[in-house]
Protein backbone atom coordinates (compact mmCIF):
# COMPACT_ATOMS: atom_id res chain seq x y z
CA UNK A 1 0.00 0.00 0.00
CA UNK A 2 1.73 3.84 -0.56
CA UNK A 3 1.28 6.07 1.35
CA UNK A 4 1.79 10.04 0.89
CA UNK A 5 3.48 11.94 2.91
CA UNK A 6 2.21 15.45 2.84
CA UNK A 7 3.02 17.07 -1.00
CA UNK A 8 5.67 15.46 -1.49
CA UNK A 9 4.79 12.08 -1.21
CA UNK A 10 4.28 11.28 -4.67
CA UNK A 11 7.66 12.97 -4.91
CA UNK A 12 9.16 10.27 -3.10
CA UNK A 13 7.21 7.53 -4.12
CA UNK A 14 8.66 8.11 -7.60
CA UNK A 15 12.32 8.74 -6.09
CA UNK A 16 11.61 4.77 -4.21
CA UNK A 17 10.09 3.46 -7.20
CA UNK A 18 13.38 4.71 -10.07
CA UNK A 19 15.94 3.43 -6.59
CA UNK A 20 14.02 -0.23 -6.43
CA UNK A 21 14.04 -0.55 -10.36
CA UNK A 22 17.67 0.51 -10.66
CA UNK A 23 18.95 -1.51 -8.58
CA UNK A 24 16.65 -4.60 -10.01
CA UNK A 25 18.36 -4.02 -12.77
CA UNK A 26 21.99 -4.24 -12.10
CA UNK A 27 21.12 -7.37 -10.03
CA UNK A 28 20.05 -8.88 -13.53
CA UNK A 29 15.98 -8.98 -12.41
CA UNK A 30 14.48 -6.53 -14.59
CA UNK A 31 13.55 -7.31 -18.74
CA UNK A 32 13.81 -4.02 -20.85
CA UNK A 33 11.01 -3.81 -23.99
CA UNK A 34 12.79 -1.30 -26.04
CA UNK A 35 10.12 -1.72 -29.42
CA UNK A 36 7.18 0.12 -29.40
CA UNK A 37 4.21 -1.85 -27.79
CA UNK A 38 0.24 -1.28 -28.25
CA UNK A 39 -0.57 -1.14 -24.05
CA UNK A 40 -4.32 -2.48 -25.05
CA UNK A 41 -2.91 -5.28 -26.75
CA UNK A 42 1.01 -6.24 -26.62
CA UNK A 43 1.78 -5.28 -23.38
CA UNK A 44 -0.92 -7.87 -21.73
CA UNK A 45 0.75 -10.81 -24.43
CA UNK A 46 3.95 -9.76 -23.50
CA UNK A 47 3.44 -10.10 -19.93
CA UNK A 48 1.25 -13.08 -20.28
CA UNK A 49 4.40 -14.78 -22.00
CA UNK A 50 6.84 -14.12 -19.31
CA UNK A 51 3.74 -15.35 -16.69
CA UNK A 52 4.60 -11.88 -14.46
CA UNK A 53 8.16 -14.41 -13.62
CA UNK A 54 10.30 -11.03 -13.65
CA UNK A 55 9.38 -7.45 -13.83
CA UNK A 56 9.14 -5.52 -17.11
CA UNK A 57 9.40 -1.92 -18.33
CA UNK A 58 8.35 -0.63 -21.44
CA UNK A 59 10.22 2.24 -22.85
CA UNK A 60 8.33 2.46 -25.60
CA UNK A 61 4.31 2.80 -24.88
CA UNK A 62 2.36 3.92 -28.01
CA UNK A 63 -0.04 6.81 -27.37
CA UNK A 64 -2.96 6.04 -27.56
CA UNK A 65 -6.10 8.75 -28.99
CA UNK A 66 -9.06 7.85 -26.83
Amino acid sequence: MGRSVGRGGDKLERQMLRYTLDKMDRMGAVLKCDREVNPEYEMGAVLKEFRNKRPIVFNNVKKLLI
